[in-house]
C-alpha cells in the first residue's frame, strides 16, 4: 500500500553500501522507519531528501512488515552545518524526543508543526533557553503528560510570591505547604510562563516575555518534568548541556545557575 505524506527525517543511517534507512516524522502516521533504496547514490532521486533535518513530501510504500521511500519531494532544509554548535545540538535533542515520543501509526500533524516551528526559529536566531522550554512543554502535553499546574496541591492556593513544581510528582506546592523534595522554585513570572505555554493555543505558544531568571527557573522545571514523565534518557540532551556550559565538558553535569530546592525561608 503506498501513501502520500509529508514529514521531517529525524535521523540518517547506512543501510549497506548504496541504501539508507531513514526515520520520518509524518503527518499521518507518526514515526515510521524507511528504507531509500540508493539514496547514499549522488544523483539518485532521493538522495537530496536522505539526512536529517530535510523536510519533504514522502511517497511511502508500507508493506506487512517494513516501510520504503518510493519518492520524494523536497519541501525545506533545516540543516546548516555552518550553525552554532549549541543550535545544531538542540536540533539533535528535538529530533531524539520526537523519535522516542511520538507513536507510530498516529495522526502527528500538532508534533510535526511544533518541531518544524521550533526548527525554523533555531536556524533564525531566537533565544534557545525559551525555545527548548516551548519544546518540552507542549511536547509532553501532546503526549498525554500535561504539568498539573492550576493550584498548590495542598491548600489550592493558586498563586503566592514563590511556588513549588515537584516534577516527579507533578504537583505545585506554596511556600507554606512546601515539603523537603527535589522541586524547582518558580517565580510569579515563571508560574505564569508555564501555564501559559500549557493552555495557550498552538499559534501563540511563542508570545510571552518573561524575565531571564524567570526563564531559567521555566527552562529547569519544563526539562526535569519531561525527564521524570517520559521516564526515558536522552543522550542528545546531556550533549547539548555540555557544548552550552560555560564550565566545559568536564562540568557539564553541574549546573550552578540550575533551580534546586530552596526552603520558603530564602524566598520570603
Amino acid at each position: 500500500m503506498k501513501t502520500n505524506t509529508e514529514g521531517l527525517v529525524l535521523m540518517s543511517r547506512a543501510a549497506g553500501d548504496k541504501d539508507k534507512l531513514l526515520t520520518i516524522l509524518t503527518r499521518d502516521n507518526g514515526v515510521l522507519h524507511c528504507f531509500a533504496r540508493g539514496a547514499s547514490v549522488v544523483g539518485n532521486r532521493n538522495f537530496s531528501v536522505s539526512q536529517a533535518l530535510i523536510y519533504a513530501n514522502f511517497t511511502i510504500y508500507r508493506g506487512h512488515n517494513r516501510c520504503a521511500v518510493d519518492e520524494a519531494r523536497l519541501l525545506h532544509s533545516f540543516f546548516e552545518p555552518s550553525m552554532e554548535l549549541e543550535r545544531i545540538a538542540l536540533e539533535q535533542y528535538f529530533c531524539e524526543l520526537a523519535m522516542k515520543l511520538v507513536p507510530e501509526n498516529t495522526e502527528s500533524s500538532a508534533p510535526l508543526d511544533l518541531l518544524l516551528n521550533c526548527l525554523y526559529l533555531i536556524k533564525s536566531g531566537h533565544p534557545l533557553e525559551k525555545i527548548k522550554s516551548v519544546f518540552e512543554v507542549r511536547l509532553v502535553t501532546l503526549c498525554g503528560w500535561m504539568p498539573n499546574l492550576l493550584y498548590c496541591q495542598e491548600c489550592g492556593a493558586y498563586e503566592d510570591e514563590t511556588m513549588y513544581f515537584y516534577p516527579q510528582e507533578n504537583v505545585l506546592r506554596c511556600r507554606h505547604c512546601y515539603r523537603e523534595a527535589p522541586c524547582g522554585a518558580l517565580s510569579k513570572g515563571a508560574l505564569m510562563a508555564f501555564r501559559y505555554l500549557t493552555y495557550a493555543e498552538p499559534k501563540k505558544i511563542f508570545s510571552f516575555q518573561v524575565a531571564p531568571a524567570s526563564l531559567h527557573q521555566l527552562s529547569w522545571c519544563s526539562e526535569q518534568y519531561l525527564l521524570c514523565a517520559s521516564d526515558t534518557v536522552f543522550g542528545t540532551l546531556d550533549y547539548y548541556h555540555q557544548v552550552t556550559s560555560p564550565f566545559g565538558e568536564a562540568d557539564a553535569s553541574s549546573k550552578p545557575e540550575e533551580v534546586l530546592t530552596v526552603p520558603p525561608s530564602q524566598t520570603s
